[in-house]
Formats: C-alpha cells, structure tokens, sequence
C-alpha cells in the first residue's frame, strides 16, 4: 500500500496531483501521499494544464479561481 487509508474522499491522479478530503474540506495530495496543496478549501476539481478550478470561503466572502501546483491562486473569477 502506497498512501494509507486516510482521507473521506480521494479524486484519480492528475498532472501528479489527487484532490482529497477530509471534514468537508479539500486539498491536494502527491503519489507518494504528501499533501502538497493544504486541505482548506470548499471545491476543487482536477488539474489541466498546470491549473486547477477552486472555490474557497471563509465567512461570507466566496472566492473562485484557478490555482497553480504550488496552491497560489493564480487567476481570481471573484470580486
């Protein structure tokens, strides 16, 4: 076994990255199971061409964007 048991969900690999969740919230793991993106965010889909689409929230303030693989969001689709 690679990575243990550990997650409340697990998305397929993409670009060397899985979505993940745990509690609700989301981040990404590598194939060796190091979260690399921490697990803090409400959405996240899979990863094409560098970029992944998220949603992430905190209080009333939604916040979608595509992040790149370092968790930075690199292009902000909120006000």
């Amino acid at each position: 076994m690679v990575i243990q048991p550990q997650f409340d969900y697990v998305s397929s690999f993409s670009e060397g990255l899985a979505a993940v969740a745990i509690d609700k919230k989301i981040g990404y793991i590598n194939k060796v199971g190091k979260i690399v993106i921490p697990i803090q965010l409400d959405r996240a889909k899979d990863f094409f061409e560098g970029l992944a689409v998220v949603k992430n929230s905190d209080k009333n303030n939604f916040r979608f964007g595509f992040i790149n693989k370092k968790g930075e969001m690199v292009i902000s689709l909120s006000r």
